[in-house]
């Protein structure tokens, strides 16, 4: 990841290394909670539907992000 660029970030953004830290750390935290539902949703629907969900999210997330400057 970034680990190695920590002090960097905080400097740049004019935070502490401990905040910056926050964002691997909710990163983490994110991606282990979204397997809880993830699993059941590949056992209920197969592999293809979920993953195109989540691709076609992903899509509209990134045009939304986009949009907003």
């Amino acid at each position: 990841m970034y680990l190695p660029a920590f002090q960097q970030v905080a400097e740049d953004f004019h935070t502490t290394v401990a905040q910056v830290s926050l964002t691997l750390s909710s990163y983490f935290i994110g991606l282990s909670v979204g397997q809880l539902f993830y699993g059941p949703l590949l056992d209920r629907f197969g592999r293809k539907k979920p993953l195109y969900g989540g691709l076609i999210l992903y899509i509209v997330t990134t045009l939304a992000c986009l949009m907003s400057h």
